[in-house]
C-alpha cells in the first residue's frame, strides 16, 4: 500500500500534466477564506495568523509568500506560483494560498461515481 502511494506521488511530480496558468489566487487563514486576488493586478496582502502577519505578493501574473513569521521559511522559499492548482502553505502560521483558473468558485468541473 505504501509503495503504491509513493509511486502515485512520484508520478504526480514527474508527469504533472498540462495545467493552465491561473487567473486568481485564494488566500486562506485558519481554514477561512480571507481574500480572492486577481493575478493580473500587482499587489501585496497582509494576512494574520497565530504567529503574526504573512505578506502575500502578486506580481506579473504570479503569486508568492513574500514574508512570514514562521521559523523555517519554507513558504517563502517556494517562490512564485502561477499554475492552476498550485498551493503555497505556511503551516505554522496557518496561511494557505491557492492558484485557481478562470472557473468560478463552487462550480463543478467533473463528477466521479
Amino acid at each position: 500500500m505504501g509503495a503504491l502511494l509513493i509511486f502515485g506521488l512520484v508520478c504526480l511530480f514527474v508527469f504533472p500534466g498540462k495545467r493552465s496558468v491561473g487567473t486568481y489566487g485564494l488566500i486562506e487563514s485558519g481554514g477561512n477564506m480571507i481574500r480572492r486576488v486577481d493575478l493580473s493586478l500587482d499587489q501585496e496582502v497582509s494576512v494574520f495568523g497565530p504567529l503574526g502577519a504573512t505578506v502575500v505578493e502578486v506580481k506579473n501574473g504570479q503569486i508568492r509568500v513574500k514574508q512570514s513569521p514562521c521559523p523555517h521559511q519554507f513558504c517563502v522559499n517556494m517562490g512564485f506560483k502561477e499554475k492552476d492548482g498550485d498551493v503555497i502553505a505556511c503551516i505554522p502560521n496557518r496561511v494557505v494560498v491557492h492558484v485557481e483558473g478562470s472557473q468560478k468558485a463552487g462550480t463543478v468541473n467533473g463528477v466521479t461515481r
